[in-house]
């Protein structure tokens, strides 16, 4: 369990084992590069939540869209408050999800990695989840 708030030397262990447990991706995006990033979700959500809440005071309910294009420059924003900030400020952030307040600075942290990694541009986080599309997939394969 990293500290609360998380220091420099833990995010550099963090780096340095995505780099060695990720190789198989990282051969995969050199043969086949990307420039957008696509998430669903629990961290996904709750990061475009944390936007629309504490960036432009809006609630997630005023965005029924089937997807959400997370603004780089509001991602940054997002995920050093996020990596500066204690167990106990994430609780208070407007549009924290509760069950998310221990996980999202990891998952900033691993979003930030395969942006800088992969040099991504643009991010969009979708409203369907990978079960939705896997099952989407199976209706199909038997119709």
């Amino acid at each position: 369990t990293p500290t609360d708030p998380i220091t420099k030397k833990e995010i550099d262990k963090i780096h340095h084992f995505f780099e060695k447990e990720l190789k198989p991706l990282h051969k995969a995006l050199e043969q086949t590069p990307v420039t957008t990033l696509v998430g669903s979700s629990g961290s996904f959500r709750t990061l475009v939540s944390l936007i629309l809440g504490i960036l432009h005071n809006t609630k997630r309910s005023a965005h029924k869209s089937k997807s959400y294009h997370i603004a780089i420059e509001d991602y940054i924003l997002i995920c050093r408050l996020l990596i500066q900030s204690t167990s106990a400020e994430r609780k208070t952030m407007k549009g924290m999800d509760p069950m998310r307040v221990e996980l999202m600075v990891l998952a900033v942290i691993f979003i930030r990695y395969i942006i800088l990694r992969y040099n991504i541009q643009s991010i969009i986080q979708s409203n369907y989840a990978i079960k939705e599309g896997a099952l989407w997939t199976i209706i199909n394969e038997n119709s």
